[in-house]
């Protein structure tokens, strides 16, 4: 761990560069933003800027392992939104039920007023 440390901390401004391209073009192919086609060419320049990062590595093994670490650390960001999004839909479940049947039922709109009455007081100028 400690040389991959040493690799983190001996990277240059072009492979911070190279590993936030990969990064926003990765989420960009994972996520449901884009299209099929738009989709295929972010996922091309998302592996286009891993291996470049890759390559630019002083240790190539060491830009495989922090490129991997980058897709897990991502996968696991999702699955945490994903379910922290289904406990909630299912906590907010019996409160949205309920107020879809208090929607369904038909409500009579309160009888018109006639202008110049307030609840029942009329009001003269």
């Amino acid at each position: 761990m400690e040389a991959l440390r040493q690799s983190l901390n001996t990277m240059g401004v072009l492979q911070h560069l190279l590993a936030v391209a990969f990064l926003i073009f990765y989420s960009l192919a994972i996520g449901g933003f884009l299209g099929s086609r738009a989709r295929r060419t972010v996922v091309l320049a998302a592996m286009l800027f891993a291996t470049a990062f890759i390559a630019a590595a002083d240790n190539l093994v060491h830009g495989i392992l922090l490129t991997a670490l980058a897709i897990l650390g991502v996968g696991g960001y999702l699955a945490v939104a994903w379910a922290l999004k289904a406990v909630c839909e299912a906590a907010l479940a019996p409160a949205r039920m309920s107020h879809d049947l208090l929607s369904s039922e038909k409500v009579s709109a309160p009888d018109a007023v006639e202008p110049g009455v307030i609840a029942g007081a009329t009001v003269t100028a």
